[in-house]
């Protein structure tokens, strides 16, 4: 069974980058990208991605929204238990009340099911010390664990 991804909005951005000083992450960012047309991965992402990728200037919003249908990157269906849960992260401090999006990117991983959240927020999103504290959170509420990840971790797992 192929490991289902969400691909979070810095993704996108990365993709088209241009910054010697990040030419590793992305590389990586491409490299998963071509994972996913190979079938390595079934990737997803939500409305909260389309939203973000939709409020940026063109020509960026063009190119990043066209990655999705170029990678045929599935979107999530709206759920409504997804506020609910990025609310608990934000109540307990997993989340910034500010980042409330990166919350939301969270649950909507964590609802759907998906295996693995690929972010390049190491601020917010990938950060070791909270992915326990995240896995706590969702059995409480019924839900499964989710690995929060570079693509360059990601890439490795698909490796494995």
């Amino acid at each position: 069974m192929k490991p289902k991804i969400y691909l979070e909005t810095t993704l996108f951005n990365y993709y088209f980058l241009e910054d010697i000083t990040r030419q590793a992450e992305i590389d990586a960012t491409k490299e998963l990208f071509e994972e996913i047309k190979k079938k390595s991965f079934v990737a997803y992402v939500s409305d909260t991605v389309i939203v973000e990728l939709d409020a940026c200037p063109e020509p960026k919003r063009t190119n990043m929204l066209s990655l999705i249908k170029r990678f045929r990157v599935q979107e999530l269906s709206k759920r409504t238990e997804v506020a609910t849960l990025a609310r608990e992260y934000i109540h307990l401090k997993l989340i910034p009340k500010k980042k409330e999006a990166d919350a939301i990117h969270i649950a909507s991983a964590v609802c759907a099911g998906l295996n693995i959240l690929v972010s390049w927020n190491c601020r917010h999103i990938v950060r070791p010390e909270i992915e326990d504290k995240i896995e706590a959170v969702n059995v409480l509420n019924g839900y499964g664990k989710i690995h929060l990840c570079t693509p360059l971790e990601v890439i490795s797992y698909g490796e494995k």
